[in-house]
């Protein structure tokens, strides 16, 4: 099960991700990909959590012109599934940001969804942004993230 999900996650960002047609510019995006990801939480460490999910943050491989402190080239992806034999499963992705942190994860029993609160690092400020995520949708203030 487990498996099956990083494999939905992987198939589902390489398809977001422009590539021509050539096999060797695509095997040149998935290095890339795995070789700029991090898992910044993960809901298998909380007992009792109904459903799977995954924060990763992405680091984008393209220059930077500027100082690395004003790069704004983090984009976030937040994984969901549900535990079940043909589980719902949904991927968002986030705007570009200087840097995602993961503040705190709970299950929200009466909103079902996961609630997750992200601190995001801009150039010029720094905020913390509570998501109600499930598989069919976000909720949230503003939309920083869209479902893939």
């Amino acid at each position: 099960m487990k498996n099956s999900f990083w494999l939905v996650l992987l198939v589902t960002v390489i398809s977001s991700i422009q590539v021509s047609a050539k096999e060797s510019d695509t095997s040149i995006e998935l290095i890339s990909f795995l070789n700029n990801f991090t898992i910044i939480g993960d809901s298998s460490k909380l007992t009792d959590f109904p459903l799977s999910v995954r924060v990763i943050s992405i680091r984008d491989s393209t220059i930077c012109y500027t100082e690395a402190k004003d790069c704004e080239n983090q984009k976030l992806y937040i994984a969901v599934s549900e535990y079940d034999e043909e589980p719902a499963q949904a991927v968002y992705v986030s705007v570009l940001a200087r840097l995602w942190k993961l503040e705190s994860m709970a299950f929200n029993d009466e909103k079902q969804c996961a609630e997750v609160l992200l601190n995001k690092t801009s150039v010029n400020d720094s905020t913390s942004i509570s998501y109600c995520i499930n598989t069919d949708q976000v909720s949230v203030g503003n939309s920083e993230l869209k479902k893939l």
